[in-house]
């Protein structure tokens, strides 16, 4: 079973494909942390009693703009049906107890890259994003390695006509990030 949860509509990126750039003027809104973990775990409790398993998926906006998220993730996590994941655009990874709480508590993390460098910080309004998440996507892969950690890391690419040239090598860097999957959306 799989739950995604929208927590939140803001972002700190401009990407003009999405429609959570941050230069879109409308309210941002985010999940009520408690209804959050309420739903989730009669969810999780659905599982269990299936004999399934829960994946939670924290999606956005960014997800780890929302403040509740590493905390609610890891008392989310001890429940033995649940599974956590996130699809992040990596402006946070480099922070501490993120890769650490990503590494203890989270199954699965999904980055948006989209193409080599200057392409991806121009899609995405972010100058230097690419080197934070490639400096990011290696530190969680040594990470991983070193602390026993199962998190999977997979990278979700948007495919147009700026960067669909550049894909076959993407994924060549990519795996040499440490990255096991690699998926794409069509514009």
């Amino acid at each position: 079973m799989i739950l995604l949860w929208r927590i939140t509509t803001a972002c700190n990126f401009a990407c003009g494909f999405c429609a959570y750039d941050r230069r879109l003027g409308f309210a941002r809104t985010a999940a009520d942390p408690a209804e959050v973990e309420r739903v989730t775990l009669l969810a999780a409790g659905l599982a269990l009693r299936r004999g399934e398993r829960l994946l939670v998926g924290w999606l956005g906006g960014e997800p780890l703009l929302w403040p509740p998220l590493l905390d609610l993730s890891a008392r989310l996590a001890r429940h033995p049906a649940t599974a956590i994941s996130a699809t992040t655009n990596g402006s946070r990874l480099l922070a501490g107890p993120v890769q650490a709480a990503l590494l203890a508590h989270f199954s699965e993390l999904t980055l948006s890259v989209d193409g080599p460098g200057a392409v991806h910080d121009r899609l995405r309004g972010a100058p230097g994003s690419y080197e934070r998440l490639r400096r990011a996507a290696l530190n969680l892969a040594a990470g991983r390695r070193s602390g026993g950690s199962r998190l999977k890391l997979r990278v979700n690419s948007v495919l147009m006509r700026d960067t669909v040239g550049h894909f076959p090598a993407l994924c060549r860097t990519l795996a040499g990030w440490g990255v096991d999957e690699i998926t794409f959306n069509q514009l």
